[in-house]
């Protein structure tokens, strides 16, 4: 284990740590901004799940989609955030969310803020483990939705990562560390309360594994540091203040209320990563109590402490240290036909004129819930396509043999 001590700050690495190649990527992609706009897909329907309370209707599960304007690559790595809010409060669009998902975007990722299901009980423990797990089961669908829709996305679906804020952070390590085999027995049916069925077995039906690359704990834990076992080989890093009284940095319950169920804590989550020679990283913020980046619940009171730019900073290199890759390997042919056509005007209210130097493509346009709104054969090289008048960011796909030549993105006018 290698401890370093910088200021209030202990910064931990797991000794075992697999070495990790550097990606090959163009200039400071990733690791810097080096996009001037972002385009954000608002409310983005990834699913639907039953409430948490009588009569458990079916609520809408949503996700904002961010992406750099002027990206080129075919295939974008993926950051998913969860907010903060003690799974009763909270949204995707609180300042921090939207901020950190605004930052990475613009140097390259595709970035992702999920709203997940909230409520239980807060005086019940058994309902509280509930909400938990109503939660990691969204995070899953997230993951599993955004693998379906890969292309229509341009994601690496090889390089996805997740992270959250408090009980964002309870969601990332329940996603990537609580098997089948270590749900609650709270989670089954107890009295009216149904059971909530297996992890992967609600939101979506879409049938993907569940498998980040990374992810990152700020400040949350997990309802036990053993569920963190041999094979659960997913990298964390986890920054947390050493005095939070939320949610504790060893062992304790939330808030310090007693008829909450225990959380295990970064400390307790590093202690069991170390016994086993799996890999993590503790940034512990001596004498820091909870959100010490200068928010509550997500949202920033004032200006940012110094702890946000450590946040960024963290994160960043974190992230970056684990991609593989940044560019889809195409042949010079394939990145001459990755140029074959041209829009006028982007963004627009209507009519989108296009022009090409190949003739018999064919043409899907779809919006951002993966729905196919019009398909059209055998185009000639140059022509008008009409859009509904008032339109939401569009995906055109351009084929030829069934093969996409070109992805394109259509954004409304103001």
């Amino acid at each position: 284990m290698r401890v370093a001590l910088l200021g209030a700050l202990i910064f931990i690495v797991g000794s075992t740590e697999m070495i990790i190649a550097q990606p090959n990527c163009p200039g400071d992609r990733y690791l810097k901004p080096v996009f001037d706009q972002v385009y954000r897909h608002h409310n983005v329907l990834y699913g639907q799940a039953p409430n948490w309370s009588v009569p458990y209707n079916d609520t809408d599960l949503y996700m904002d989609i961010y992406e750099p304007i002027g990206d080129t690559l075919s295939k974008r790595p993926v950051m998913i955030w969860a907010h903060p809010g003690g799974f009763l409060l909270g949204n995707k669009e609180v300042g921090d969310m939207v901020a950190l998902c605004d930052t990475f975007a613009r140097r390259g990722f595709v970035t992702v803020s999920i709203q997940y299901r909230l409520g239980y009980n807060p005086f019940d423990s058994q309902s509280a483990e509930r909400g938990v797990y109503r939660g990691t089961q969204d995070g899953r669908a997230a993951i599993r939705y955004l693998k379906e829709f890969h292309s229509i996305y341009d994601l690496d679906t090889t390089q996805m990562f997740i992270g959250g804020s408090s009980a964002g952070g309870f969601l990332a390590l329940h996603l990537a560390y609580m098997d089948e085999s270590e749900r609650p027995e709270s989670t089954y049916e107890v009295g009216i309360a149904p059971d909530l069925l297996c992890l992967d077995c609600s939101g979506n039906d879409y049938q993907h594994s569940v498998d980040p690359k990374a992810i990152v704990n700020l400040w949350g834990a997990l309802g036990d540091s053993t569920w963190r076992d041999q094979q659960d080989n997913i990298p964390v890093m986890m920054i947390h203040g050493t005095e939070d009284q939320v949610v504790s940095y060893a062992v304790g319950s939330p808030f310090e209320l007693d008829f909450l169920p225990l959380s295990h804590g970064s400390r307790s989550i590093a202690n069991q990563s170390e016994s086993l020679g799996l890999p993590y990283e503790l940034i512990a913020l001596e004498g820091e109590d909870h959100e010490p980046h200068g928010c509550s619940n997500g949202t920033f009171n004032a200006e940012p402490t110094e702890y946000w730019q450590l946040i960024i900073d963290s994160v960043g290199d974190f992230y970056y240290r684990h991609l593989e890759a940044c560019e889809n390997p195409l042949s010079s042919d394939q990145r001459e036909e990755k140029d074959i056509l041209s829009y006028y005007p982007n963004p627009t209210s209507g009519p989108l004129f296009y022009r090409s130097r190949l003739s018999g493509l064919d043409l899907e346009i779809y919006d951002f819930t993966g729905r196919l709104l019009m398909q059209q054969s055998n185009l000639g090289p140059s022509g008008v396509l009409e859009l509904p008048r008032e339109i939401d960011a569009l995906i055109l796909l351009w084929k030829k043999d069934a093969e996409v030549l070109h992805r394109a993105i259509v954004y409304p006018a103001d």
